[in-house]
């Protein structure tokens, strides 16, 4: 074999090679997407704090986890996260959300079916402040179900008041950024998932979580994954600051602390052994002792529940040095132990499965996965690259034999090869010049469709005809926006002329704002 052939042929075998593996990798995507296939243990968890995130991703086996990576940014790095962490497109994404106007409340309730809870807890909270009942979202879970002295059974449970427009408004931003996010979780029932799975909290122990976070703070009595009590109060770790900002009367003079410094004084040393500076924040700590006390106090008098005698700690807040020792000695509690930074958004990745997922239904309809289809593009690419090839095998195959002919014209039975060989050369050529009546370039329409497309629409027809309209286009898009761009993009290419939409309709079957469509254009003639 010549050697033009053998290089032409050990390329087709690496180009076949390369497009049966990304063939096989589409394939194994559509399955999973489809819900069938191996399940992913790897989880992404996205705490959003008020001035920075927080983002791990684990890897679950079982009931043990490991962290596989580990990103903290400012707020405004947050688009990178992406890239950061090499986020894939099938990835789910749990995040919080702790608007100041969402409301957590323990309720408890007549027992009844769990589908007829919802309306219950509107009734039964229709006049708490700041919400419009009708128009908030409720989401709840279950503590436990009991029967009361009076033989009656009553469901106890944390009830979840939001504005769902505001959850909305988030996760669009998010996903926007390209985040695939599936969860969203109040943060202090994935602090406790994250106490429950790292085996901190004691067998049949309730305890109380403190996670003191820049601006407030939150009480939460847990026992194992479930949250009983919430609490908030508004201070936090800035209290602190705000009280060592100012002027400091000492043996040295006058001293006075700017917010920075007293900041960075606070990071460093903790709660002082200065005791000029420690009057000045001994009130906020005091009253952080206060209202961890009287939260404990008011669990144990309202729920007829035992002393809460160990408590654990969370949050930036949490970190200053001292504090442990302090709430110790003035609260004669146990410390069991001070949460990690990144605990909140490990509790997320492992809160999936969370009851109280406050995603919004137009989300959690949506699966990119399900429409997707073989790429297109592959397609014609590989429809492309196989003419084009198998063209040039016959043209240098029929060189070959004609040189054939003229050294050995005895050989007349080789005439009747080389006939056979130029009947398909023919017959291909004539294949090609079909597809291109009348001007209609079919291979060069094709990929320039193979450009325009955008990831978000999907062909399922495409036609081409030397009649007008030269080419109709039909398939899905996952949004009407994704659609009208697809469109735009024909219009401002050259090459097609008279482009309508001669058909659409919703298809909910593949998401709630999928639209089915069908496109007919005209080629612009040469």
């Amino acid at each position: 074999m010549p050697a033009t052939e053998l290089w032409q042929t050990k390329l087709a075998k690496e180009f076949m090679s390369t497009i049966l593996e990304q063939l096989k990798k589409e394939y194994r995507s559509l399955l999973a997407g489809m819900g069938f296939g191996p399940k992913t243990t790897d989880f992404i968890g996205l705490d959003i704090g008020y001035k920075y995130f927080r983002a791990v991703r684990i890897k679950k086996i079982g009931n043990e986890f490991s962290v596989q990576d580990n990103f903290t940014g400012k707020l405004d790095e947050l688009a990178e996260l992406l890239v950061k962490i090499n986020i894939r497109d099938e990835e789910n994404v749990s995040v919080n959300f702790n608007k100041e106007d969402m409301l957590i409340k323990r309720v408890s309730i007549p027992a009844m079916p769990h589908d007829e809870i919802g309306s219950a807890l509107k009734w039964e909270l229709k006049d708490q402040g700041g919400f419009d009942i009708n128009k908030a979202s409720i989401k709840f879970s279950i503590i436990e179900e009991k029967e009361t002295e009076d033989g009656a059974k009553n469901i106890d449970l944390m009830a979840l008041i939001y504005k769902e427009p505001d959850v909305e408004a988030m996760v669009k931003a998010l996903k926007d950024n390209g985040l695939n996010i599936r969860n969203v979780i109040p943060l202090n029932f994935a602090l406790a998932r994250y106490a429950d799975s790292s085996k901190i909290v004691p067998q049949k122990e309730k305890v109380a979580l403190v996670d003191i976070g820049s601006v407030k703070t939150v009480i939460s009595i847990i026992e194992k994954d479930k949250v009983f009590f919430r609490r908030e109060t508004a201070m936090g770790g800035d209290s602190i600051t705000d009280a060592m900002t100012g002027i400091l009367v000492s043996d040295r003079g006058r001293i006075e602390l700017s917010r920075e410094e007293a900041e960075k004084m606070k990071c460093e040393n903790g709660i002082p052994e200065d005791i000029k500076i420690l009057s000045m924040i001994r009130p906020v700590l005091e009253r952080l002792a206060s209202q961890i006390r009287s939260s404990l106090e008011y669990y144990e008098s309202q729920f007829f529940c035992g002393a809460i005698k160990k408590i654990i700690l969370a949050g930036n807040g949490s970190k200053l040095k001292g504090l442990r020792e302090y709430l110790v000695k003035e609260m004669g509690i146990e410390v069991l132990t001070i949460l990690p930074e990144n605990a909140g958004a490990i509790g997320l990745a492992l809160s999936a499965d969370s009851d109280l997922n406050m995603l919004p239904e137009k989300f959690k309809a949506e699966d990119k996965k399900a429409l997707k289809r073989f790429s297109i593009t592959m397609i014609i690419a590989i429809l492309g690259f196989v003419l084009t090839l198998s063209h040039a095998f016959l043209y240098v195959k029929a060189i070959n034999l004609k040189r054939e002919v003229g050294i050995q014209k005895q050989y007349r039975d080789n005439l009747k090869e080389v006939k056979l060989l130029r009947d398909e050369i023919m017959a291909y050529n004539s294949a090609i010049k079909i597809a291109s009546l009348n001007g209609v370039d079919a291979v060069r329409v094709m990929k320039k469709l193979s450009n325009i497309i955008i990831p978000s629409v999907a062909f399922d027809k495409l036609v081409i005809n030397s009649t007008e309209p030269n080419v109709t286009i039909g398939g899905m898009a996952l949004k009407q926006y994704f659609l009208t761009e697809f469109m735009s993009r024909l219009e401002s290419d050259p090459m097609f002329q008279n482009i309508r939409l001669s058909f659409s309709e919703q298809n909910q079957g593949l998401g709630p704002e999928a639209i089915k469509f069908e496109i007919i254009a005209n080629v612009r003639k040469k």
